[in-house]
């Protein structure tokens, strides 16, 4: 037996308040389409030292992980919350998790080769290998990075809370679960927003002013703001037929 979850029902379920039908909204993981917007974080990473384990650990996740209609729902609500006059002390909250597996990961886990192969030359080789292309160099090189990061990482974990008590908590949960499996954390990186500047990213800058429109999930449409194709975000599905071409899928 596992360590219990204290965060498996902390949300009811709500209706959305906009016709996102199109998309297959429970299969799309909710950090994708509707943004956990959430201002605390932790990203995990952890290597598999067991492909079986692995696999029966990313069984024993999947119902904890947060989709794109509970996400969605829950920031609608959230929105509403706010609208109102709503303050801090009565908001909704809620804790999310996601999962980003690797290249190398997917290989570990057991993936046909043909479906290995489908993938990108950029996602298959990493980052470290194109540390040039994008700039790494000199003091940015990978040799440099934090020692614990030059170990290639199998997936990364991604726990999103409103609350940084149920965050820490949360993340003491899921190591504990994946090394129980033998897939080992060789790093968390914790994130907060700024006290000073709610709102702005860490270099400054305000964050989602740039936000694009997704056809088939964005419920309303801002000005002179970009519609895209939800193939842009959601392997499988239409996507941009070109630069420019903001209506036409490929």
């Amino acid at each position: 037996m596992g360590p219990s979850d204290p965060f498996a029902s902390e949300l009811p379920e709500l209706a959305l308040s906009a016709d996102r039908s199109t998309l297959p909204l429970a299969e799309i993981q909710g950090n994708v389409l509707a943004g956990f917007n959430k201002p605390h974080v932790a990203y995990v990473f952890a290597t598999f030292t067991d492909p079986v384990g692995a696999r029966r650990w990313l069984h024993d996740l999947a119902p904890r992980l947060a989709w794109s209609d509970t996400v969605a729902t829950f920031n609608d609500r959230y929105r509403q919350h706010r609208a109102h006059g709503g303050g801090d002390r009565d908001a909704p909250i809620a804790t999310w998790r996601n999962v980003a597996l690797s290249w190398d990961g997917l290989r570990v886990l057991g993936r046909p080769d043909h479906e290995l192969a489908s993938f990108p030359e950029e996602f298959r080789v990493g980052m470290a290998a194109r540390a040039a292309q994008l700039g790494d160099v000199d003091a940015s090189a990978p040799e440099q990075w934090p020692v614990p990061l030059r170990t290639p990482s199998h997936v990364v974990l991604l726990v999103a809370a409103d609350r940084s008590d149920d965050r820490d908590a949360a993340v003491v949960y899921e190591t504990i679960a994946m090394n129980r499996l033998g897939v080992v954390d060789h790093w968390v990186q914790y994130g907060d927003t700024r006290a000073d500047e709610p709102g702005h990213e860490h270099f400054g800058y305000r964050d989602g002013i740039s936000q694009p429109a997704v056809r088939g999930f964005t419920a309303t449409q801002v000005p002179g703001r970009d519609q895209l194709w939800p193939g842009e975000f959601v392997l499988g599905h239409p996507g941009q037929a070109g630069a420019g071409a903001a209506l036409d899928a490929q």
